[in-house]
């Protein structure tokens, strides 16, 4: 253990009486010295942070049981949320890979990037392309490189041919989480609707809201925070698409909450 963490290596079962009346008893069972602990109860495992000022800046954390025992030796520099029982984890100098509610790592840390799982599959990046992996650590990967993928709702994922988050945009009230170039992809990877939209909902109840137009970078929108910027040039508004791609006329404001 580095000498610069100053927590102990384990817990210390104590089996402390704390409270005790004529109604309830209440016994300390184990105690750790140590800066936080993040409880998610229907996984039935706490995040326990072991030193830095929170969870994922520039500290280490592990898991432990409610019994008090500790769940692995590992130390994490990143611990993402539980989604699909599977939490995705970092450690610095090897990279994110994910372990299961039993605390195995089943996809060992060594991805770049990686967002957490929805529907069996989870986006990540190796350094060289965005692909897939399912729970089983098998890897998907896409006959066309991407620049950003999401995950899969309704069988059907988007995927952009652009990385347009917010710190790409000349104005941050563009909806940075749906700008791109967006198409999508089913679960064998097969572009179904081609790159077009700029930007693009995940579908639900077969239909997802997408819009056309297109997004270049213009000095009319620099300013001194921030140049050579994307912004919308033009835009169509927003439509409704169907698996069929039938594209039906409707207004984005009122279809940005459904």
């Amino acid at each position: 253990m580095n000498d610069k963490y100053k927590y102990s290596a384990n817990p210390t079962f104590c089996n402390e009486v704390i409270f005790n009346d004529e109604h309830i008893k209440v016994t300390k069972k184990w105690c750790w010295n140590v800066k936080s602990v993040y409880e998610k109860p229907d996984i039935n495992v706490l995040k326990v942070l072991l030193d830095g000022e929170s969870f994922n800046c520039e500290g280490k954390s592990t898991f432990v049981s409610y019994e008090g025992k500790r769940l692995t030796d590992l130390e994490f520099d990143y611990m993402g949320d539980w989604e699909n029982e599977m939490c995705c984890i970092g450690i610095n100098g090897k990279g994110y890979g994910f372990l299961n509610k039993n605390i195995e790592v089943i996809i060992p840390p060594k991805y770049k990037y990686a967002n957490d799982f929805n529907n069996g599959y989870a986006p990540v990046y190796n350094g060289k392309e965005w692909l897939y992996v399912d729970k089983n650590g098998n890897e998907l990967y896409l006959k066309n490189q991407y620049q950003r993928l999401e995950n899969f709702s309704e069988g059907l994922a988007r995927v952009s041919l652009l990385n347009i988050s917010w710190e790409y945009l000349a104005y941050h009230s563009e909806y940075p989480e749906f700008a791109g170039y967006w198409g999508y992809v089913d679960k064998n990877g097969k572009e179904v609707i081609k790159p077009q939209y700029i930007y693009a909902f995940d579908f639900i109840g077969d239909r997802a809201i997408v819009a056309k137009g297109k997004w270049t970078i213009d000095k009319k929108w620099d300013n001194e925070y921030n140049q050579g910027k994307y912004g919308r040039k033009k835009s169509c508004g927003a439509l409704l698409t169907n698996r069929a791609t039938k594209l039906f006329p409707a207004y984005m404001m009122k279809l940005r909450g459904l």
